[in-house]
């Protein structure tokens, strides 16, 4: 299959997705969106299949952090909907003209989890497994130190590779 890649503005995604489905690419094959806090802006991307053409077609958009506002395709391809929501709840985007942006997985209220800005409390509340190796944290009254942990080794690489 031929993938086509293409940057599109973002007043003109609506109108390039639907030429490119037009042409005969209908199967929505990914809706998604990329956090950019660096630029400042979301990246949209969009994976339309032309399954009989063997044609593949990735549009990629960006809309500003601070009025993230898209043009919906959920009246061009019906399975829009779903990613579309939840593009809105983990990343902010608004999709002008989607009549169910409800969040999915949330209740709504806690910003947007998938913007590298958004702090998660459970980040912070939950100590990273494997911070303090039980050999280091000496040892109780009565009880021996813990013998220290077996370096994990990749499956499948021989022992003899490893240094």
């Amino acid at each position: 299959m031929r993938l086509f890649e293409e940057d599109v503005a973002p007043e003109d995604w609506r109108a390039r997705c639907t030429a490119v489905v037009q042409a005969g690419a209908t199967m929505l094959d990914m809706l998604a969106a990329i956090d950019r806090p660096d630029a400042d802006r979301i990246e949209v991307l969009a994976h339309l299949v032309d399954v009989p053409g063997r044609e593949r077609h990735l549009l990629r958009t960006g809309v500003e952090r601070s009025s993230p506002d898209l043009d919906t395709l959920v009246d061009l391809l019906a399975g829009a909907g779903w990613h579309e929501r939840e593009i809105h709840e983990m990343f902010g985007v608004r999709f002008v003209g989607n009549p169910d942006l409800r969040p999915l997985l949330t209740t709504g209220d806690m910003g947007w989890p998938l913007r590298r800005t958004t702090p998660l409390p459970v980040r912070m509340a939950t100590s990273w497994p494997g911070v303090v190796d039980p050999a280091d944290r000496g040892s109780a009254p009565g009880r021996s130190a813990a013998r220290p942990r077996t370096p994990l080794t990749p499956p499948g690489v021989p022992q003899e590779w490893q240094t």
